[in-house]
């Protein structure tokens, strides 16, 4: 059984922390080292974490330099054979190790998965599982193309990776406030391929304050500034088309056809199955343009 380290960092979240603490520690997986690192909270948040002190492998509460900042320094702390981190108000679904375990396992080859997304509501209710894998190549991650306004955003809570790949890659860059996910996942990208998983791992919780939402403005700022050099869309049509109109961003996605490797769960655990398929950029497109009309 591989170790598993996850990190949470998290600052005033009282109202989520631990719905998001209990879904890493009920995982029922042994090899577990999880790590969490507090910005200095006063509104009950450290009174929350106290609750599972023992239970952490390592815990500090002291201002930082932002999320990112922060992750790094919980990372620091990270001996597994498998690293992730996962929001202070997202959550990990059950039975999520074990299948990461199962991957990592099985094929030697693999060093950067992502799961089916999935999302709660505001409350914390699992509200909705993509019927399948969102595909996205190397290049398209490589070259900035997983982004709001191309091929939509890569679920970060669904990322596990191997040590040796953020070593190749580096850390965190804590000159980003909102978009150092993105920029990580770019750099992981010059590395290795991604794998996709066909479980959903994890889920995003949808809510009016979440940095991303609240600072959207910001967080395509700093995309762009990440890519800023690197080739653009190569798409003509895509480029040429006003990039407000949802509708026929949606529409583009759906045809936009990419071939991507996908890890398959059949009925037995046992047995894992590794192929190739093909599939659109975004398979969640039909539901997405029926709220539309």
């Amino acid at each position: 059984m591989l170790k598993i380290s996850i990190v949470t960092v998290c600052y005033n979240m009282a109202a989520y922390i631990e719905q998001t603490m209990l879904s890493v520690l009920s995982q029922d997986y042994e090899n577990l080292e999880y790590i969490v690192i507090d910005g200095g909270s006063t509104d009950g948040t450290q009174d929350i974490i106290a609750r599972y002190r023992d239970r952490l492998a390592y815990y500090v509460s002291e201002p930082d330099n932002g999320m990112y900042d922060a992750l790094n320094k919980g990372f620091q702390h990270a001996t597994g054979d498998i690293l992730a981190w996962i929001n202070a108000d997202d959550i990990y679904l059950p039975g999520a190790f074990k299948a990461v375990n199962k991957v990592f396992s099985a094929f030697e080859q693999i060093e950067w998965i992502n799961g089916r997304g999935a999302y709660l509501s505001e409350d914390g209710a699992l509200s909705q599982v993509m019927p399948k894998n969102a595909i996205r190549t190397r290049r398209d991650i490589r070259n900035g193309w997983c982004r709001d306004d191309v091929l939509g955003f890569l679920m970060q809570e669904g990322m596990f990776w191997r040590p040796s790949l953020m070593q190749k890659a580096g850390g965190l860059d804590t000159r980003y406030r909102y978009a150092g996910d993105f920029d990580l996942w770019v750099r992981f990208a010059q590395q290795a391929d991604i794998y996709y998983v066909d479980i959903p791992l994890s889920a995003f919780r949808i809510r009016t304050t979440n940095l991303s939402t609240v600072c959207l403005k910001g967080y395509r700022d700093e995309m762009m500034a990440v890519v800023s050099g690197r080739r653009r869309y190569p798409n003509l049509i895509w480029r040429c088309l006003p990039h407000n109109n949802r509708l026929i961003i949606n529409l583009l996605r759906m045809f936009r056809i990419r071939k991507g490797n996908l890890v398959c769960f059949p009925f037995k655990l046992d047995k894992l199955r590794l192929k190739t398929i093909l599939s659109s950029a975004s398979p969640h497109v039909f539901s997405r343009l029926i709220t539309l009309f």
